[in-house]
């Protein structure tokens, strides 16, 4: 089952696991129920230490936003997805095709526009990280996410 920690953590780390300090590298988090997705959401941007965080609080008001808009996809509760989660360092081509979408859709929200917009992930290689998310009510989880850096490419 999965339990929403109070603060989700993520730490971008290269293939030594040493911390990469790298800022505005924009992270999303990918809920699955029985295996299949479900509902993506974004963590946020990563500060000066390459540590993106967002709360079981945030996660469930979007959640909550996105059900009210779209009752017949999210019928099941957030809490019934699986407890793995797909952590993803979003690739750079990406967020630029979304960035030409973002201005003309009305369902994407003002602080989902101002994340894309500032989003620096060329500076990283895009990645999936799979998390356990099933610890009974952890108070904060931190994700390490192996990437490199532009410059090791």
């Amino acid at each position: 089952m999965l339990r929403l920690p109070q603060e989700l953590r993520v730490q971008l780390v290269d293939g030594s696991m040493e911390p990469v300090r790298v800022s505005d590298v924009l992270i999303a988090i990918r809920f699955s129920h029985r295996g299949h997705y479900y509902y993506g959401d974004l963590v946020g941007l990563t500060d000066s230490d390459g540590i993106a965080r967002t709360t079981a609080q945030d996660l469930q008001a979007r959640f909550d936003q996105n059900r009210h808009l779209f009752p017949m996809d999210y019928r099941r509760e957030l809490g019934d997805c699986d407890p793995q989660v797909d952590l993803v360092v979003l690739d750079s081509e990406i967020i630029r095709e979304r960035l030409h979408v973002v201005p003309g859709n009305a369902m994407i929200s003002p602080d989902a526009r101002v994340l894309y917009a500032r989003a620096h992930n060329e500076r990283v290689g895009p990645v999936v990280h799979q998390a356990d998310l099933s610890e009974a009510e952890p108070t904060l989880v931190k994700v390490l996410l192996p990437t490199t850096t532009a410059s090791d490419r």
